[in-house]
């Protein structure tokens, strides 16, 4: 008798080990912004437009960079070139893309472009960060992204 139970007991708790689980890979919210970082589209797009873009730097033949690369001197991708660039990969309809930030993952630098809802699609709310795209800052190539519903 008691062996029964203990096996009931082990099952149900396998059960709720696999529901939890499934819930944590299906959440859409994770990572969602708060609302001090997240913008409506027409002000990301007025304050991307109105304000300078820095990030070039001059490159020397021996391979080294100088100028302002936000932090990094082998940054050669401004934010405004990554947001061009993940917009051009962006396939996510009723989104817009947020301001880029850049990061250290991988052994390099990597703007993350958050991939933000629109209010367009009834699964998602306006302005929750549904993915993102990452671009390479060095040479400004897609290295794919997360996320995306």
């Amino acid at each position: 008798m008691n062996s029964k139970i203990l096996i009931s007991i082990v099952i149900v708790a396998a059960i709720g080990v696999a529901a939890a689980g499934y819930q944590i890979s299906s959440t859409n919210n994770l990572f969602t912004l708060t609302d001090s970082q997240t913008q409506d589209s027409s002000q990301d797009s007025s304050s991307t437009a109105s304000s300078a873009e820095s990030g070039t730097g001059t490159s020397s033949g021996t391979g080294t960079s100088s100028g302002s690369g936000q932090g990094s001197a082998d940054v050669k991708v401004s934010t405004s070139q990554a947001k061009t660039l993940a917009g051009k990969v962006n396939q996510q309809p009723d989104t817009y893309l947020g301001t880029p930030v850049l990061k250290s993952m991988w052994g390099t630098k990597v703007y993350v472009v958050p991939v933000i809802a629109d209010g367009s699609d009834s699964n998602f709310e306006k302005g929750q960060v549904i993915g993102e795209i990452y671009i390479d800052a060095i040479t400004g190539k897609n290295l794919k992204g997360a996320g995306g519903g």
